[in-house]
């Protein structure tokens, strides 16, 4: 399971090709791990594997979003199954804090700051920022849907 998803996010939105070529790469990753600890802690260890199916099915439903159209309007149940999928991971493994939740608290701002300021030096002000925050309204929508996991977990 975790090598089907990952095949699936390493293909992305990529068809033909290209696609297969990305597809090779993450698969010989996966199956072709360090010597020594590694192939112990991948395969012969209770490990952390089996968080990463849902991590990685989180990252998956990011990735194929439908995103925003003015025909169908926003898609608020993404940050909601975002949240659910969280949470689940995390009710399984702590760890999921560490390489999910916490990331998120962290790039989330920051690409929200980085979006926002071109148009800030224009000198547009707070209209600029409310127009950048509605064009990246699922990134603004993570934030609480990552602090409701930890809430629901």
């Amino acid at each position: 399971m975790v090598v089907a998803i990952a095949l699936l996010l390493a293909k992305g939105r990529e068809a033909g090709p290209r696609a297969l070529t990305r597809m090779a790469i993450a698969l010989a990753v996966m199956l072709a791990p360090q010597p020594g600890v590694g192939v112990f802690v991948m395969v012969f260890s209770v490990g952390h594997i089996g968080t990463a199916a849902p991590v990685m099915l989180t990252w998956l439903v990011l990735d194929r979003r439908p995103g925003w159209t003015r025909r169908r309007g926003r898609r608020w149940s993404t940050p909601l199954v975002v949240g659910l999928l969280l949470a689940w991971a995390l009710m399984a493994d702590p760890l999921v804090l560490v390489v999910a939740i916490i990331p998120l608290f962290v790039v989330v701002p920051v690409r929200l700051s980085v979006g926002s300021r071109p148009q800030l030096q224009n000198g547009s002000g707070l209209h600029a920022i409310r127009r950048a925050m509605a064009d990246r309204w699922l990134e603004a929508a993570l934030v609480p849907a990552a602090a409701a996991a930890c809430l629901l977990a």
